[in-house]
């Protein structure tokens, strides 16, 4: 007679039992790791544009010129220097602030995305002029705001903006996921 030796049920149900734990503590584990690394890639996005534009502006007042992307066609647009600022036409400094938007944004005919990505939403620029209003889509969103006149009086813009300033608002989640926005400004002129 032979011995066969095989697993009993209650071998088999503490194995599957062990697997199921391990399996739920991986499944927080990775949710706790793409919620990390989605509130990392949003601040080192949000410094990045900022030290871009800061970069671009300081290169202007070396005399350098500032091609930006056109948002109608997404390449770069030789033709217009936008370190020119008209004090007789402050309304260039709104101008400004939207082609740096449209220099990291979305095409305004195709909606293709160039630009970074919110790390949040994938399938939404980053970059833009006015974050949303539903404050669990603002994680992700980057403003950039500049304005024609002093005492703004849009929306989101708390304390307002002077002639010739550009102001940054960078929305993320903390680690307890609530909304944070970090704010950063300086003038151009």
């Amino acid at each position: 007679m032979m011995n066969k030796r095989a697993f009993t049920l209650i071998e088999l149900l503490v194995v599957v039992a062990i697997i199921g734990i391990l399996a739920a503590v991986g499944v927080v584990a990775y949710d706790g790791y793409t919620k990390s690394a989605k509130r990392n890639s949003t601040e080192i996005l949000c410094k990045q544009i900022i030290n871009e534009v800061k970069s671009k502006w300081t290169a202007c007042q070396a005399g350098v010129p500032c091609y930006l992307k056109n948002s109608g066609s997404g390449k770069f647009d030789m033709n217009a220097d936008w370190c020119t600022f008209n004090s007789a036409n402050p309304a260039k400094t709104n101008m400004r602030a939207q082609a740096f938007v449209g220099h990291y944004g979305t095409h305004t005919q195709t909606g293709n995305i160039w630009g970074p990505r919110n790390p949040y939403r994938t399938n939404v620029a980053a970059v833009n002029t006015s974050c949303p209003s539903d404050d669990n889509l603002k994680p992700g969103c980057i403003e950039i705001i500049g304005t024609d006149k002093d005492n703004s009086n849009c929306g989101h813009c708390n304390p307002p903006i002077k002639a010739g300033e550009f102001v940054f608002q960078c929305y993320n989640l903390d680690a307890n996921g609530q909304l944070t926005k970090y704010r950063e400004h300086f003038q151009t002129q």
